[in-house]
């Protein structure tokens, strides 16, 4: 175990990559991410764990995580199109827009079905990525 991860913070990273990085490929399509669905569906039914994923600690690590896979996807998606703002600032951006509108469902702060919030976190992080294209 202990020669797979050098701390916590890497546990927690490489437990929580699936699920977030289904959520980061949120902008690479104009097509929502298949597993999209299953990935809202698990985090809803164990949203008990809400506080310890994203208090803290957790919370920093979880959106640095998160804004690191956005601003990989964001540089292949945006090869060719520079953007308005460096691509680690787009991709903080974007991955705390993602995490605040999951992390409140999931406080249960306002309902919406699983569909719903997929199709709701797909196209406003794909809207974000494409708003970010500098003007020719």
């Amino acid at each position: 175990f202990y020669e797979h991860f050098a701390s916590k913070e890497d546990l927690l990273r490489a437990s929580m990559a699936r699920f977030f990085g289904v959520i980061a490929d949120c902008i690479s399509s104009a097509d929502q991410p298949e597993p999209l669905g299953s990935v809202l569906a698990h985090m809803w039914e164990n949203r008990r764990l809400t506080d310890a994923i994203f208090s803290g600690a957790p919370r920093k690590i979880i959106s640095q995580s998160l804004s690191e896979m956005v601003e990989a996807r964001l540089k292949q998606f945006h090869a060719r199109a520079p953007l308005t703002v460096p691509y680690r600032l787009a991709a903080i951006h974007i991955a705390e827009a993602q995490l605040a509108l999951v992390e409140n469902w999931l406080r249960g702060r306002a309902f919406a079905s699983v569909e719903d919030m997929a199709a709701a976190l797909h196209r406003s992080s794909r809207a974000s990525a494409l708003a970010l294209i500098a003007a020719a």
